[in-house]
């Protein structure tokens, strides 16, 4: 009897363990068909490396970043993306889901890029990021993590209905190019513009895609801060080049022949012409002396002859009315010697007029003396002495 309870105690046991088991597998069995159906999305991030600090570079910019996700069942399922983004291991921007617009994913792969990611209008910048970045376009340099993943479109409770995937990727502030050649204080003659080459260093660090540089030159103003005046004045003439560092000064420009003084620099910009950095945007200004042309030094040192010559004719006549009022002035004193009253004021009439003559002839021998030393500096400074 006592053997038949036992039995029948051991059979209940075994069937409880079963049914237990049972209970357990149809529990994970459930449990993975949830898990399943919530995770039918698979997603793969890829990002460059080093992308453009400019948010909206993304959007334009395709290649930057893609995300690819595979609808893994049989039917149509609508999400929407969740990126989050951090800057040195803190939340600095993420989406906003009930701006996010709702996608559509077929059986599948289907692959968005960034502006799918981070439309305009659906991120939310936090901390310190939301007022420069929002201000500027731009992000800080610094260590960042970008993690995507898929959620229902039921934005008050999120349901993740995919993988989280993460890259990492450092923003690093871009150094302005410096200015190579023509040097800073190079002259060049008017008529040999053809010949200038200017080059400079590329920017650092090198973006994703081209780069355009603008080339500008202005002519400098009289006590003109050189940075002003390459923001601010009428280009003398500009042109853009493409993922080059030279360019050369366009024959169909030529300098005044007069020669003048004159900047130049370049701006880095992107595709669509935005400056990179800002907000110095413009290199370093060079000063570049524009001579005048060859004919007219010329002219310049023929300017000299006739100022020469002028000179030595006014110098000589400067002398002989000196000399005339000298030999009037000793034959006053030799009247007055003899008290011969008539002679005495005859000479006296003879002498204001020489005196007059004599400071007359020297003002003019001294304003033709500095006519003729500005004629040599401006000589001197059309051959670049």
């Amino acid at each position: 009897m006592s053997q038949i309870i036992a039995d029948n105690r051991f059979y209940c046991m075994l069937k409880l363990l079963v049914k237990s088991r049972l209970f357990l597998l149809l529990v994970t069995l459930i449990l993975s068909s949830v898990s399943v159906r919530s995770q039918s999305l698979q997603v793969t991030l890829n990002l460059s490396p080093h992308p453009s600090m400019r948010i909206s570079d993304w959007e334009s910019h395709r290649e930057t970043v893609s995300l690819v996700v595979i609808n893994t069942g049989t039917k149509t399922i609508s999400a929407k993306i969740n990126a989050i983004l951090s800057l040195n291991g803190s939340s600095v921007a993420n989406s906003k889901l009930d701006a996010m617009p709702l996608l559509s994913i077929p059986p599948g792969q289907s692959t968005f890029f960034g502006g799918d990611l981070f439309p305009q209008n659906a991120i939310n910048f936090n901390g310190e990021l939301r007022q420069t970045t929002i201000r500027s376009g731009m992000l800080p340099e610094g260590s960042y993590e970008l993690c995507v993943s898929m959620v229902g479109g039921n934005t008050a409770e999120i349901n993740v209905l995919s993988n989280h995937d993460c890259r990492s990727f450092f923003l690093a502030k871009y150094s302005l190019p410096t200015l190579l050649q023509p040097t800073d204080g190079s002259s060049v003659v008017a008529g040999l513009e053809p010949t200038i080459l200017f080059s400079w260093t590329p920017l650092v660090p090198s973006p994703f895609g081209n780069v355009n540089y603008r080339l500008k030159l202005v002519e400098l103003l009289p006590s003109q801060d050189p940075k002003q005046a390459i923001l601010n004045n009428r280009p003398y003439f500009e042109k853009v080049v493409t993922a080059v560092q030279q360019s050369n000064w366009p024959q169909e420009v030529p300098l005044p022949p007069d020669g003048g003084n004159f900047i130049w620099s370049i701006q880095p910009e992107d595709a669509d012409g935005t400056p990179i950095i800002i907000p110095e945007r413009f290199a370093e200004p060079f000063k570049l002396i524009a001579l005048p042309s060859h004919d007219r030094c010329m002219k310049l040192l023929s300017n000299i002859t006739d100022q020469k010559k002028t000179l030595i004719k006014t110098e000589e006549s400067y002398w002989l009315s000196y000399s005339r009022y000298l030999r009037i002035s000793k034959e006053l004193q030799n009247a007055q010697a003899r008290a011969d009253a008539y002679e005495i004021k005859k000479l006296e009439k003879q002498i204001v007029t020489a005196e007059s003559q004599v400071a007359n002839l020297k003002q003019s021998h001294e304003d033709y003396r500095n006519r003729y030393d500005q004629a040599i500096s401006k000589y001197k400074e059309c051959i670049g002495k």
